[in-house]
């Protein structure tokens, strides 16, 4: 070991400078005036939520949203873009946590499908484009199942049953629906001919 070299508390070793520092030991950061030193100001946004599960949501939606690199948006342009997001996933009036996620993931993916779409319209090569748009049918397909399942839970709360005009006589019974026997699934009626 040399003289400059010492050891460290893990026993690994470690070499001293040999130089002195000018301006009365300071590093060139440390001589640097504060608001130089200091990280730059970050831009803030306020998000509206109604519930404390739309803010997860909310952040998510808006982070998911891409603009090209090759569209120059203002700050106030880039502002309506950020709310017109917010806005569509508080437009499913999500009712619980799974009606939540479905509202995010549908955000989410729609805006990277658009986004495949926009990139494949700007592509090269065919094999390029292929890629993209075949990226974005998927896209696609995903959003109308998520879209299946997040109506058929709203659906199931409004399960109404129409009927007409019903006459029953005396001693008689109505039944409303289908009649399915219980031991094999089938319409115990005979069809009529």
């Amino acid at each position: 070991m040399s003289s400059n070299e010492k050891l460290n508390p893990n026993g690994s070793s470690h070499k001293e400078s040999t130089h002195s520092r000018t301006a009365g030991d300071k590093s060139p950061v440390e001589m640097l005036p504060d608001a130089a030193r200091s990280p730059a100001p970050e831009r803030g946004r306020t998000i509206t939520v109604y519930q404390k599960r739309d803010a997860l949501a909310v952040l998510q939606v808006t982070a998911a949203m891409a603009i090209p690199s090759d569209v120059t948006v203002t700050e106030q342009a880039e502002e309506a873009l950020v709310e017109s997001a917010e806005a569509l996933y508080h437009d499913f009036h999500a009712a619980d946590p799974i009606d939540s996620i479905l509202a995010t993931l549908m955000c989410g993916i729609s805006s990277m499908t658009m986004d495949a779409i926009s990139r494949g319209r700007r592509c090269q090569t065919l094999e390029q484009r292929d890629m993209e748009l075949k990226s974005a049918t998927r896209g696609a397909l995903v959003i109308a199942e998520l879209t299946k399942a997040y109506d058929g839970r709203r659906a199931r709360d409004k399960q109404t049953v129409n009927v007409g005009q019903v006459n029953v006589e005396a001693g008689g019974q109505a039944v409303v629906g289908n009649v399915t026997s219980a031991s094999t699934g089938e319409d115990p009626t005979p069809p009529k001919s």
